[in-house]
C-alpha cells in the first residue's frame, strides 16, 4: 500500500494525498434513513417497467444455466421487497446498490444485443432517476442543496485524485472557479 503523506498548504493546514484525500475533502452530511414506503414505491415503479416479470423472482439454474458462475450476488424484486420489509436498508445508498445489482446481474449474464440485456440497461437508468427523486423527496430544500453540493465536491475530489495522483509537484487541484478542491 503506498505511503500517504500530507502536504503543508500556505495556510499551514495539511493536504492529504492518496486514497483518503477524497473523503477528507468532503464535508459531512447525515442523511435520514429511507422510509420503507418510499423504497417500496420505487420498487413498484420499477416493476411496472418489467412487464414480463423478468426481474420479479430469484433466478434459478433451471431458468438460466450457468447463472451462478457469472453472478456472485443474485438480486430480484421479491428479495428487494423482503429486504425492505426486514429493515435491511438503513440508507438510500444500500437500497440503490441492491436495485442496481438486479440490472447489473442481468447485463452480466445476458449478452449485449439480447432483449433482457436491453431491458436491464433501460430499467437501470430509470431506477437511478426514480431512486434519486424519492431520495430527494425526503429532504428539505436546504438539505437537498447541501447533499447536492457534497456530491459535487466528492465527485471533483475523486476526479482530482484520478488525474493528479501521479503529479510529482505540489500542484493543487482546483475547480473551474480556481477554488482548491483538495
Amino acid at each position: 500500500m503506498p505511503h500517504v503523506r500530507p502536504r503543508l498548504l500556505p495556510d499551514g493546514s495539511e493536504r492529504v494525498q492518496g486514497a483518503n484525500a477524497a473523503r477528507a475533502a468532503v464535508p459531512a452530511f447525515v442523511e435520514p434513513p429511507p422510509k420503507p414506503s418510499a423504497m417500496l414505491d420505487v420498487t413498484k415503479k420499477l416493476q411496472a417497467k418489467d412487464k414480463h416479470g423478468v426481474f420479479a423472482e430469484p433466478v434459478t439454474e433451471a431458468i438460466a444455466p450457468g447463472y451462478f458462475s457469472v453472478v456472485a450476488t443474485p438480486m430480484d424484486f421479491r428479495t428487494l421487497r423482503e429486504n425492505v420489509r426486514l429493515g435491511k436498508y438503513q440508507s438510500w445508498d444500500a437500497f440503490v446498490q441492491d436495485v442496481e445489482l438486479i440490472f447489473a446481474n442481468a447485463m452480466a449474464y445476458n449478452p449485449v444485443g439480447t432483449a433482457v440485456h436491453a431491458l436491464a440497461a433501460k430499467t437501470l437508468e430509470h431506477a437511478r432517476r426514480a431512486a434519486e427523486k424519492a431520495r430527494n423527496a425526503g429532504l428539505s430544500p436546504g438539505a437537498r442543496a447541501k447533499r447536492a453540493k457534497i456530491a459535487h465536491v466528492a465527485s471533483m475530489a475523486s476526479f482530482c485524485l484520478l488525474y493528479t495522483s501521479d503529479a510529482a509537484d505540489d500542484t493543487p487541484c482546483v475547480d473551474l472557479g480556481g477554488r482548491r478542491i483538495i
